[in-house]
């Protein structure tokens, strides 16, 4: 018998198999990624990146509570700067998909460790990541 996809529009599913119903605003899920059963799964993801980028978060190694919102800052700056509200953005965002891959060296894996290392080539602290006054050098990273 032939199975139908389901409707990404609407539903997508985390690592854990847990739907994460998408908001009608576009904005990130914080619920879902400050529950417990994603917290657990971003260990997995932390320890991933203290092993393969190790130079970038030797310093201040995140929690993944961090990792958390690392992520949330990232997915809201890709929401602000390439989305549907944005006229003739400059790039297409990335998938959900990369974000929602939390094995180790998945996407988010390396999403994060990307972007801890671009932080650390620059100088950056990790909450001025996403400023407006770095858009111009963020989007390298994109």
């Amino acid at each position: 018998a032939r199975h139908s996809k389901p409707n990404l529009k609407n539903i997508s599913s985390g690592a854990s198999g847990m739907a994460v119903h998408r908001k009608k605003d576009c904005t990130p899920s914080a619920w879902f990624w400050e529950s417990p059963d994603t917290l657990a799964q971003l260990e997995v993801v932390r320890q991933w990146i203290g092993k393969h980028y190790k130079k970038f978060v030797l310093v201040d190694a995140p929690s993944c509570q961090v990792l958390a919102a690392v992520t949330l800052q990232l997915l809201q700056f890709q929401e602000d700067a390439f989305g549907r509200q944005v006229t003739n953005p400059a790039l297409s965002k990335l998938s959900a998909q990369c974000f929602l891959d939390l094995r180790p060296g998945g996407g988010l894996c390396h999403i994060l460790g990307t972007a801890y290392r671009f932080k650390a080539e620059q100088g950056w602290s990790v909450s001025h990541l996403w400023s407006c006054s770095h858009m111009p050098l963020i989007l390298i990273v994109f």
